[in-house]
């Protein structure tokens, strides 16, 4: 069945020192995301006239290489790289993308006719971790057209993504965890700190609270789609006008994994 993905943007910024603040800033990047709508896709992550499949790639040690298929469904030639970084993320949960030699992608640069589409091989070259998940990222990125074959009147918007690698423990079964380790509540919703200590990442699909005076508006955005490696923590902001005292937080996966958390009375 073909993977519903969306492209979003992946932000560095100061910590933010208050709920206002914090609801500024994801009214921010709601504001952003509808503005990309028109990037949204069904099976495959694209722009105007390039797809890539799948969106995501899993790697073991049983199955060391994988691959990527890039079409250019356009009416003109598209030049693009492919660059493989390390993936990490600081105690704050920020992403951290550094160069690594562990995977291939082989080619790197290609060009592709219209209505052509071009195979990349990747492959571990690296060895997989015995208890812990592995983490990297393809930067897939359309490459600018020579000066020769700009057009001086059109505006045009070049691709660039960032497909998840996942590689799977080789003596560990990969089990996702998440514990609250914090929360904090404001007038103009609740910040939970969210730990992932498991051995394999975890996607969030929805974080909600609930309280003793009846539970807080879902809007079915909070936390949604965001990663958490494995050993790292990330402040996830519930926005709402809490009634009565703060009695439990739930989480649920994309993966299907779901917990409901109680909250110490005096939160």
């Amino acid at each position: 069945m073909p993977r519903t993905c969306r492209l979003t943007l992946i932000t560095t910024m100061s910590p933010l020192r208050s709920h206002s603040e914090y609801a500024g800033y994801f009214g921010l990047r709601r504001a952003a995301h509808a503005a990309l709508l028109f990037l949204l896709c069904v099976g495959a992550a694209h722009s105007a006239s390039v797809q890539v499949v799948p969106v995501r790639v899993e790697i073991s040690a049983q199955r060391t290489a994988g691959e990527l298929r890039i079409i250019n469904s356009g009416d003109k030639p598209v030049s693009m790289q492919v660059d493989p970084r390390e993936w990490s993320q600081n105690v704050d949960g920020v992403d951290q993308l550094a160069p690594t030699e562990e995977l291939l992608a082989v080619p790197p640069l290609f060009t592709i006719p219209p209505g052509r589409d071009q195979i990349v091989r990747l492959g571990l070259l690296g060895q997989p971790s015995p208890t812990h998940e592995k983490t990297f990222r393809l930067l897939v990125t359309e490459l600018a057209p020579a000066s020769g074959e700009r057009e001086a009147s059109a505006v045009r918007i070049r691709l660039q993504l960032s497909i998840p690698v996942f590689v799977a423990p080789s003596e560990s079964e990969a089990i996702p965890e998440l514990v609250v380790e914090d929360t904090r509540i404001g007038a103009d919703g609740v910040i939970v700190t969210l730990r992932n200590t498991g051995n394999t990442h975890v996607k969030l699909k929805q974080l909600s609270v609930a309280a003793s005076g009846g539970d807080m508006p879902d809007d079915g955005r909070s936390g949604k789609g965001r990663y958490l490696l494995p050993g790292t923590s990330a402040e996830i902001f519930v926005p709402g006008q809490l009634t009565g005292a703060l009695r439990s937080v739930r989480i649920e996966t994309e993966d299907g994994w779901s917990r409901e958390h109680a909250v110490a009375p005096d939160k």
